[in-house]
């Protein structure tokens, strides 16, 4: 089996892991993938984003961001604390002039310690943002009708400026 990874400047440290046909990908302090920004064009009204995560215990809960999309004023798009260190899972979509957000207290083995599966979803035509947790609706809110148009950058594993590192691991991310 063979792991390809597209992009530039992996650091060697950077842990890539498989076993078979299952990969994942270690962030484990400095290291963030970046999804080229053409991956976005159709993004307007409504996005899922999901995945698998396993939060480092000896890290989480940390000031930490799982992933991040901006604009071309480096205006948060698109974003996920999983978890801040206040143990709060947030969600924050679209921008106009400020970013929607729906946030939540977890419990620790909801962020840490075990592969949970996570997907975020928004569609501003209907106003609804909503996080689910291994299948099930864990969070909601409405009247969230900022659009998440012109994303110019998009980072995987911290924010998109290098900063609030993500450490655990992550499995199947998908947009």
């Amino acid at each position: 089996n063979s792991v390809s990874l597209v992009g530039t400047d992996v650091d060697a440290s950077l842990g890539i892991y498989f076993s078979g046909e299952d990969r994942n990908i270690l962030f484990d302090s400095g290291d963030q993938v970046s999804v080229p920004a053409n991956a976005f064009t159709s993004v307007n009204d409504q996005i899922t984003i999901s995945f698998w995560v396993y939060g480092t215990p000896e890290f989480q809960p940390e000031n930490g961001t799982l992933f991040e999309g901006v604009n071309a004023n480096n205006q948060r798009v698109l974003n996920s604390h999983l978890p801040w260190s206040n143990g709060r899972v947030y969600w924050d979509a679209g921008y106009n002039g400020g970013y929607d957000r729906i946030d939540k207290a977890a419990s620790t083995s909801q962020y840490e310690g075990k592969w949970n599966h996570y997907a975020f979803t928004k569609d501003a035509t209907t106003g609804s943002m909503k996080i689910f947790l291994n299948g099930v609706l864990w969070h909601s809110g409405t009247n969230l009708d900022n659009v998440m148009n012109d994303v110019v950058k998009f980072t995987i594993g911290s924010a998109s400026s290098w900063t609030n590192y993500y450490h655990g691991g992550v499995d199947e991310f998908a947009v």
